[in-house]
């Protein structure tokens, strides 16, 4: 499931401040130059990885989220959010994302 997308520059610029939670993970995962080179095991995304062939209700990052708040715990489980256009041609599917 896509869960953000847009110009590749607006998600990767470390000053943009609404990025979904697994975009974040994914980022910070990614290895530095000198870890490359002391070839060090790479930064894991916590939890376990959903299956693929179960149906979920509400987001499949839930338990691995390290954002969710008591503001949309509740909708976070209970129902997958709908892709918004959070900045132009910017899409994420989170309810951080709602104002």
């Amino acid at each position: 499931r896509i869960v953000e997308y847009g110009l590749k520059m607006e998600i990767m610029d470390s000053s943009s401040f609404i990025r979904h939670p697994y975009t974040i993970a994914l980022l910070n995962s990614q290895p530095t130059v000198e870890e490359i080179k002391m070839k060090e095991r790479l930064r894991a995304i916590k939890g376990d990885v959903p299956d693929t062939i179960t149906l979920y209700r509400g987001c499949r990052f839930y338990e691995r989220c390290d954002l969710k708040n008591d503001r949309v715990k509740k909708k976070c489980k209970e129902a997958e959010p709908e892709m918004i256009e959070i900045g132009t041609g910017h899409y994420m599917r989170c309810y951080l994302a709602e104002g």
